[in-house]
């Protein structure tokens, strides 16, 4: 692989262990010097890794220097419109990138939408195309778009739903990117190459004699926003394409996680257009709750749920989410009649978690226990996850019998899903699982969410003029001691500014909390 810009090394981070070798071109050497002063600090230093070679020139003269050839080629330039980043968006660049690549090789190109326009997005479209038969564009968050680029079909979806990888040989390593199956990539994919001819159609090509990028780009940031994007993907979006691949060859989509990630990520119009068009009627509904529970509408969400369940009995996942509001009181018996016929007809790993919910509330550890083997008949996928995860680390942090291994699976349950479904409780089990074994990095990260998210809970009580129970009190007070004798041992931490940091937070809501007047 090679990657043009080194940037934070957060690019570099993201590089699977399957990965050989990765050469990286930089420009600028205070940038490499920069990212030194950082050794130590971060999980994982990409400065540190064997597979890295750096070398420091500009990258169009570096390709020029060299025969090799690479599987993949990734550039992520900043400040595009610069003197040394501009001309990395022409035409003759993409001849050298195609020039370098192996058979099948592809050319993954980045862009902040911040710093062009309709026109300039449509001109980075039409050049790549100029060069490369197959071109894709993902928008996997915010303004961040990444090309995708080939002479041979980019098949990323349809392979890995063939054979699951490249996931399926790193699964901790995709799980800390967030992605997990077939739905996280089609959440991110904005054109697929039918859309793409038509995108770039008649667009002006970028070249070292005619440089758009250097000329026409948005360098205030003042480019397209996130709602430009989705309005201007819209019409090309083979999610949203009644009958396209991604309805008729993907057999198995999840929708109904499908939504929940386009909804986490902040797409909830498109995923109303993609309840309108999914062909399974049961799921369509599900999905249509899913997103009156999103956008204020929840007073709909049980109606489309029971037409859902009407269109497919069988259909688990609306099942669940039905019923989801109800879980406690399910687990003690005393839900409502209509939410108990409901969930009477769960079963398998959805039914075990509400007995399982019963088994924590007692600390019933060995009965939690027991129930582990089908909790763990789970994916990702699953509306059930997050629940499932949590009861399977909450009996393993609270065994007492080989502690170790127990907090290592723990840990990697925990760390598993923290990318999309994160929670005080999960990091508050991921901070005992560390102090277990001995991880005063993730004692201190996790310490860190907990303190922030019980600043932000106390915050917007006071600022909602909410009168906080002396139960109340003295519950969060409890938490915030125990996290501060935790921390308050000596810690052989990378980052001790951090560990302070924390300190002062938590003891700082202590005194709050101390101070607070109780009527």
């Amino acid at each position: 692989m090679l990657v043009v810009g080194f940037g934070g090394g957060v690019a570099l981070e993201g590089v699977p262990a399957t990965v050989a070798s990765v050469d990286v071109v930089e420009l600028e050497p205070e940038v490499i010097e920069a990212n030194r002063l950082l050794s130590g600090l971060r999980d994982a230093d990409p400065l540190a890794d064997p597979r890295v070679n750096i070398a420091i020139n500009d990258a169009r003269n570096a390709l020029k220097l060299t025969r090799k050839s690479y599987d993949a080629i990734v550039s992520q330039p900043s400040h595009p419109w610069t003197a040394g980043a501009s001309h990395l968006f022409t035409r003759e660049f993409a001849a050298d990138v195609r020039s370098h690549l192996n058979d099948g090789g592809v050319f993954l190109q980045w862009m902040n939408s911040e710093f062009v326009d309709e026109a300039l997005l449509r001109t980075l479209a039409a050049t790549l195309l100029a060069e490369f038969e197959y071109v894709r564009l993902y928008h996997p968050w915010s303004r961040v778009l990444m090309f995708l680029a080939s002479d041979a079909p980019l098949d990323v979806e349809l392979g890995i739903a063939r054979t699951g990888r490249p996931i399926i040989e790193d699964v901790p390593h995709f799980s800390r990117m967030g992605i997990y199956g077939v739905e996280d990539l089609l959440a991110s994919l904005a054109i697929d190459e039918q859309g793409m001819l038509s995108f770039a159609r008649r667009a002006e090509l970028s070249t070292d004699d005619n440089n758009l990028m250097a000329t026409r780009s948005r360098a205030r940031a003042d480019g397209l926003t996130t709602e430009d994007l989705q309005t201007l993907f819209e019409p090309y979006d083979p999610l949203l394409r009644a009958g396209s691949w991604v309805h008729t060859q993907l057999a198995g989509i999840d929708y109904g996680y499908l939504a929940r990630r386009l909804i986490m990520t902040g797409q909830t119009s498109r995923g109303t257009a993609l309840a309108a068009v999914i062909p399974d009627f049961s799921r369509q509904f599900e999905v249509y709750g899913l997103l009156f529970e999103a956008t204020e509408q929840g007073d709909q969400a049980p109606e489309a749920y029971a037409n859902a369940l009407r269109a497919n009995p069988l259909n688990l996942q609306a099942r669940y989410i039905s019923v989801r509001g109800h879980l406690d009181a399910l687990s003690r018996g005393e839900a409502p009649e209509d939410i108990q016929a409901i969930a009477a007809q769960l079963e398998g790993a959805p039914a075990a978690v509400i007995r399982g919910l019963a088994y924590e509330a007692e600390a019933d550890w060995a009965s939690l226990t027991a129930l582990d083997g089908e909790l763990a008949q789970s994916a990702v996928t699953d509306a059930w996850y997050p629940e499932v995860v949590r009861l399977r680390a909450a009996w393993r942090v609270n065994t007492t019998e080989d502690r170790v291994r127990l907090a290592a699976e723990a840990l990697a349950l925990i760390e598993q899903i923290l990318p999309f479904a994160t929670s005080e409780n999960l990091h508050r089990m991921r901070a005992m699982s560390a102090v277990t074994l001995g991880d005063p990095d993730r004692l201190v990260e996790s310490s860190a969410y907990l303190a922030s998210s019980t600043n932000t809970y106390l915050t917007a009580e006071a600022n909602q003029g909410n009168r906080l129970t002396a139960e109340e009190l003295q519950e969060t007070r409890r938490n915030l001691t125990l996290l501060v004798d935790t921390l308050g041992v000596d810690l052989d931490t990378a980052d001790p500014h951090r560990l302070s940091t924390v300190l002062e937070t938590a003891n700082g809501l202590i005194q709050y909390i101390d101070d607070y007047p109780l009527e």
